[in-house]
């Protein structure tokens, strides 16, 4: 069988979605009989030329990363690179996978960064992006960067491949005994916030929800970190701190709904997990979500088209807690659904199928 080589910023034991589709693409491979090696530039010494633009170092980074692994990346049948981590490669088969499109990500949260900031991330890693692209086997995670990589890089995916939930892993627990575990309250209508609140993924909206929430109701943030732009609002907002991912299936379990206002996601893992646990989502239409569209009502009328309406997502808290069987019915259809789009057994047969295409090139 072929040595295959995955390249991207940090191991894939990060935290991060885009490390754990690594890894899991790792285990498929290994387990189809390939040999799987990494490679990744956090090993490498940290390039720090630009210092008032820290930014402006990251294409350093992703080319001194492609020089240093030029000699073993040769000895291997194939190479698939991520998140900018294919740029700059010569190999015969290389396949990208578009875990996002920085340019179109740099358009929606424009009026919120600054200039520099904005120009780096669309012109600068946007052209990384799509130099990382260019010469090999393109694959998006959902229809909407398929889209994206089309409208600013001119490139087509060649396929789409949906991340993966790990269902036996992502299920439903006893929601008493995960709050106590937790040290979550019992009386209290419990949103879930999942990962860091930053601009792109709502904390502008956020802050204008949480002094609306209605009574009973409060905000579970599990982040390692409270960004600074957060404004918390006394008796409205817990702070659960890093939550390990071997605990995540309990948070989930442990509230009555997911609370997501992202204003950009490539795919959105912490939906697909959260309904895999039998946790209803109010979620803003993106990533995954316009492909989930059209199927259940319970869960289509928890879908916020815009993502800035704090008043909307109030309003379906205030639904779920006043019907908790919309909430019970959009988990049921959530469970199944999860379980036939995003399995684990899809995923690894579309990235084997995906890597003897290339080999047989």
């Amino acid at each position: 069988m072929a040595r295959i080589a995955q390249i991207l910023e940090v191991p894939s034991t990060g935290l991060g979605g885009m490390e754990r589709m690594a890894a899991l693409i790792a285990r498929a491979l290994t387990m189809a009989g390939h040999e799987v090696v990494e490679y990744t530039s956090q090993t490498l010494p940290p390039v720090r030329v630009f210092r008032r633009w820290p930014g402006l170092n990251r294409p350093l980074e992703v080319l001194k990363t492609a020089r240093a692994y030029a000699g073993v990346l040769r000895k291997c049948e194939a190479v698939i690179g991520h998140g900018m981590y294919g740029a700059f490669i010569s190999h015969p088969r290389r396949a990208y996978i578009h875990h996002n499109t920085f340019a179109a990500e740099a358009c929606i949260v424009r009026p919120f960064v600054d200039t520099p900031s904005y120009l780096i991330a669309r012109y600068v890693y946007g052209w990384l992006d799509r130099q990382a692209g260019r010469g090999a086997t393109r694959v998006a995670v959902s229809r909407s960067v398929a889209l994206e990589a089309e409208k600013h890089y001119r490139q087509t995916a060649h396929r789409i491949i949906h991340n993966a939930v790990d269902s036996a892993h992502f299920r439903p627990h006893d929601r008493a005994t995960a709050r106590a575990r937790l040290g979550l309250p019992d009386d209290l209508w419990i949103g879930a916030v999942v990962g860091r609140v930053s601009i792109g993924k709502g904390v502008q909206t956020v802050n204008r929800l949480l002094p609306r929430l209605p009574d009973g109701a409060v905000l579970a943030f599990a982040a390692p970190k409270v960004s600074p732009r957060l404004r918390l609002v006394d008796g409205r907002a817990i702070l659960l701190g890093s939550v390990p991912r071997e605990q995540m299936p309990l948070l989930y379990s442990a509230c009555d709904a997911l609370v997501f206002p992202s204003l950009y996601e490539s795919f959105g893992l912490v939906t697909t997990e959260a309904l895999a646990c039998g946790l209803p989502v109010i979620t803003s239409c993106v990533g995954i979500v316009p492909e989930m569209l059209g199927h259940e009502p319970t869960f289509d009328s928890m879908v916020v088209n815009d993502p800035h309406d704090a008043e909307a997502f109030r309003d379906r808290i205030i639904q779920l807690m006043d019907d908790p069987s919309l909430g019970r019915c959009q988990a049921a259809w959530g469970q199944a659904y999860v379980r036939e789009h995003f399995s684990l057994d899809r995923f690894n047969r579309a990235y084997c199928a995906l890597m003897e295409e290339m080999l047989a090139a």
